[in-house]
This record gives C-alpha cells, structure tokens and sequence, in this order.
C-alpha cells in the first residue's frame, strides 16, 4: 500500500489559521480514498482525522526534521513526503514536496527573524523539494520570479474551505466588520485601525471591527456565525497566499474587503470592495462602501455562495492524488 507522510508541525499552534485548518480539510477528503496517511505532529496538536496515523515527535520541529525525520521515513516505508509548509528536511528517502503559500514584498514583510527563516526554506527548495505547491496563479508567477530554478516543479493545488459555513445562519441585519489572523505586517492592521477610526461616531458604534486573531480559540462554528453576523471580512492585507477568511465569507454570501493587486481580487472580484492597502482614506472609503453599497452586499449575496463552493476539500484532494501518481510513475 503506498504511504505519504506529512508534515504537521504547524498543527501546534495556539490558534489555527486558515492555512492549518485547509490542510485538515485536504487531509480528512484524501485519507478516505485508501491512501495510508501519517502524520507527525507535535504532542499539543489536536485530533486528526478519521483514519489518519498519527506520530508524535518532542522538542522543537526544526530539530526533529533535520535530525530524526529522515530515519522515521525509511522506518515507516514513506513512499512521498507533503509539507504544508515552506520547510523540508536536508535529506529524505523519498520525493518532497514543499508548500509556499505567500511571498511578502517589501511593504509586507513581517519579523526579521521570521523572514529571514522562510528566505532561508525557499532558497533550499531547488536542492531539497521535487515539487512545490502553491495555493494560486499569482503566487506562482510571484515565486518564479524569485526563484526561476524552480520551473515547472511548481503546481497550484487550490485551498478548500469548510462546508459548514454554507451552512450557518446570517443575520437579518448585519453588524460589524470580521477581521481574521494574527497582527503580521502584512495584515495592515495598523492602517485597517487608523481607517475605520476615522468613520462616523454613529456607525464605529453600530460596526465594532471584530478581529480573530492568533491567540484566541475560535470554533468553525463559531466564526461561520461571527462572519454571518457581520457586514463581512474585512482584509486590506498587502500580501496574501490565498485568503481563506476571503472566500468563508462569500460562502455565508457577506461581500469582502480587500486589496487591489492581491490574490482577494483575483478570487472576489465585484464581490469585493477593494481598496489602495497602502492608503488609509482608500481602506476608509472600502469600510464605509461595505456599510451603503447595497449592490454590493446583494451581489455577495447572490453570487457568493456558489463561487466560494467550487474550493472542496475534495477538489484539493484531487490535486494530492494528481502529485502521487506523478511521484510513484
């Protein structure tokens, strides 16, 4: 039987994000076609899904990866190794495969730290990883661009979102703006702040920002209805990888702020106010738009739904299976 590893490293975390809870998405739809599925985590990761082998390793994951992991694989016959992440070990006995999900610009770039480390995966990539996926076209061209070594190793493999929230209730009378994520750079949420500052008393009373962020323990269901709630999320990010919180809140027919030139207009389109994320009145101007712009709000309305559901845990998947068969040819 053919057995992928998988890294689940960044499963770990407090809070996951929309990257973590994707993966699980993609995992739990592949792991129900018959593949035989590990996946290493840190002892605090949550529960996998149904069927799913799970290895717990100790200590911290750049140490393990490096050290320990190359062994684990040839013990348990790993026939491809998927990463959710940038990160890859310096050798393994099987074909890699590694994921970048956004490539910050110079206005964006978060921690120099934090930075400096994905540099340092991407610039390993050409050695270490056989393919590399990227979660859009835009992503793509941007990683080519800094790394045309990697050619055609790169493959778009879509992010899902969760079926729930096409199923959860929205409020007659929306209040309120939804940001999701952590306070990175590149999230500009300094500028989202000063913006939505800047609106009349009377509606900063009636539409509070709601942020999600990092730290807090947020329940699918409980953000689905966060979001169904509000008059939408709000992203006036300067870079993203593909924007999940983007599509979750088409999927409960909310339209989105967003960035002009980033991946949220390629997804939304009309169904997104967008905005100049390096200009506050811009961002201001989108906030209040998301308040009048009742075309606006009955075009999500209408047409989110049925875009955001065309991004399946199944059709990602799909794109797994593709990988593996290329792999095992």
């Amino acid at each position: 039987m053919t057995t992928i590893g998988f890294d689940g490293a960044c499963l770990g975390a407090h809070t996951l994000s929309g990257v973590e809870r994707s993966f699980l998405l993609t995992l739990d739809a592949f792991v129900k076609r018959g593949t035989r599925c590990i996946v290493w985590v840190p002892p605090c990761a949550p529960d996998l899904p149904a069927g799913v082998v799970r290895r717990e390793f100790l200590g911290p994951s750049f140490v393990w990866r490096q050290r320990a992991l190359p062994r684990q694989l040839a013990d348990e016959q790993v026939d491809l190794w998927l990463s959710p992440t940038t990160t890859l070990p310096a050798t393994a006995p099987c074909r890699t495969v590694s994921t970048v999900h956004d490539l910050p610009d110079r206005d964006s770039k978060g921690p120099p730290l934090s930075e400096l480390r994905q540099a340092f995966a991407r610039e390993r990539l050409g050695a270490r990883a056989w393919r590399v996926i990227v979660p859009s076209q835009r992503t793509r061209v941007l990683l080519l661009r800094a790394h045309p070594e990697l050619g055609e190793r790169a493959r778009i493999v879509p992010q899902p979102i969760d079926p729930r929230f096409f199923t959860s209730s929205r409020a007659c009378e929306p209040r309120g703006y939804v940001v999701v994520g952590g306070a990175r750079r590149r999230k500009n949420l300094d500028r989202l702040r000063a913006a939505w500052a800047q609106l009349p008393a009377t509606l900063r009373r009636r539409h509070p920002l709601h942020q999600v962020g990092a730290q807090q323990t947020v329940t699918t269901e409980s953000l689905a209805r966060l979001i169904g709630e509000s008059l939408g999320v709000v992203m006036p990010s300067m870079a993203e990888g593909f924007g999940i919180p983007a599509l979750e809140s088409l999927a409960l027919g909310r339209p989105v702020l967003g960035s002009r030139a980033t991946i949220t207009e390629d997804l939304c389109g009309d169904l997104a106010a967008l905005v100049n994320p390096l200009d506050m009145h811009s961002i201001q101007r989108g906030l209040e738009r998301m308040v009048h712009d009742r075309a606006l709000q009955a075009r999500a309305a209408e047409h989110g739904p049925a875009l955001a559901a065309t991004f399946t845990p199944e059709r990602s998947a799909d794109a797994w299976c593709a990988l593996i068969d290329e792999a095992l040819k």
